[in-house]
């Protein structure tokens, strides 16, 4: 299909149909300046309300994928205190001609008595030995329990134990019958405790055993 064109102007711009169109350029007056149309101020606003826009959320603090994690609290649990070792003390009671021998040990103290003919002798170590002194020093040693208590003075050699030795009579035998019914032994020096001793009741072999104590003391 052919289209006659001629009668199109030359400042005009042809379409399919020959339609004329707007004149893309217009007769200005010298010295006229364009004016841009409304239409591109709305979109320079717009561009540059974007820019503030994407200006403020790059400066907005971003989130961090691995946020830190809170401070560690330790809390320290009290440990409960270890129970002080009970110590068990047993007695052994020996009879021998001319001789009555008790003692009481509970694996860190040792005390003893011996009866003879020559007197009653009472000791109390320790086991193994602790510290001695040099030279040998004063001290008492006492005790104290339900069928009575007495108080003497002793002597602490080096290395050794603290002794103390009374007379074959009847005070001593009276010390000694004490003993079986139980109670505290302990050594002083100066007014200070160095060692202590709970003496379990000797029972019906403690009492058996003072028989022999009785017969030293009428012989």
């Amino acid at each position: 299909m052919s289209v006659d064109c001629s009668n199109v102007g030359k400042a005009t711009r042809v379409v399919a149909d020959c339609r004329p169109v707007r004149p893309i350029l217009e007769k200005r007056h010298v010295g006229e300046r364009s004016r841009p149309s409304i239409g591109w101020r709305r979109k320079l606003f717009r561009l540059s309300s974007l820019a503030v826009l994407a200006m403020v959320c790059g400066c907005a603090a971003v989130p961090s994928a691995n946020p830190p994690r809170p401070p560690r609290t330790e809390v320290t649990v009290a440990r409960p205190r270890p129970e002080p070792r009970v110590r068990t003390t047993t007695w052994q009671f020996v009879v021998r001609p001319g001789a009555c021998i008790a003692s009481a040990s509970d694996g860190g103290s040792r005390f003893g008595v011996s009866v003879e003919a020559t007197g009653v002798g009472f000791s109390l170590a320790s086991t193994p030995p602790g510290r001695a002194p040099r030279v040998a020093e004063t001290t008492t040693l006492s005790f104290s329990g339900p069928e009575g208590e007495w108080r003497l003075g002793a002597e602490r050699r080096m290395n050794g134990p603290v002794t103390t030795q009374l007379g074959l009579d009847e005070p001593a035998a009276v010390h000694v019958l004490a003993l079986i019914g139980g109670g505290t032994v302990s050594a002083e020096r100066g007014g200070a405790n160095i060692q202590t001793l709970r003496l379990p009741p000797g029972g019906a072999e403690g009492r058996a055993w003072f028989e022999c104590v009785r017969r030293m003391l009428l012989a």
